[in-house]
């Protein structure tokens, strides 16, 4: 069973494509303590990852599929103390998440506007305020309370393929930003509503 230890707490990273490798990088970077589980969605380059994770001699870094991950977690073999969706494009089970003590996604809006997928699409179409969002994993999707936002300022004339491209930069910079802290337990989440 992996779970917390003297050595450190679980993390657990499910990893996309895009910006996934760049975002599991500053996981790995600022948890060196830390037991790591990567699971790879079906998108991500399960390749690629492992020689990510191979740069970091000396962490304990398992790779596996991500929906292998997440049986290992309905199981308890795996006991996160984060579960961290770094642009996995899988919906987590509620069973799932109750058994982690903290979780995190990465959203490309400025949530409470443009929840589930395609949100540079519906928020164009909306008029909507376009921004990058970390918010705790709940069974609604996109719903849950807010670790940290940014708003991307743009106008109707913007191409939604621009938008998206720097939109999809914020994601990362908030989170290479904001990870630390929240990881230090210096950041809290605060409800949407």
């Amino acid at each position: 069973m992996i779970e917390d230890s003297a050595n450190g707490a679980v993390i657990v990273s499910i990893v996309g494509n895009r910006i996934g490798p760049d975002c599991l990088q500053r996981v790995l970077e600022h948890a060196p303590y830390a037991q790591h589980v990567v699971g790879v969605t079906p998108r991500g380059n399960a390749e690629s990852i492992r020689r990510l994770a191979g740069r970091y001699v000396g962490l304990r870094v398992q790779v596996l599929p991500a929906i292998e991950v997440f049986r290992m977690v309905e199981r308890q073999e795996i006991l996160p103390s984060w579960l961290l969706n770094l642009w996995g494009e899988l919906i987590v089970a509620e069973s799932t998440l109750a058994r982690c003590q903290n979780s995190l996604n990465i959203h490309p809006s400025l949530l409470p506007w443009a929840r589930g997928s395609d949100p540079i699409v519906w928020t164009v179409l909306n008029g909507w305020p376009a921004g990058a969002t970390l918010h705790v994993m709940t069974s609604v999707v996109d719903a849950g309370p807010i670790w940290a936002q940014v708003e991307v300022p743009y106008d109707l004339s913007t191409p939604s393929g621009q938008l998206y491209g720097v939109v999809l930069q914020q994601c990362l910079e908030l989170f290479a930003r904001e990870w630390p802290r929240i990881l230090a337990g210096e950041l809290w989440p605060d409800p949407i509503f």
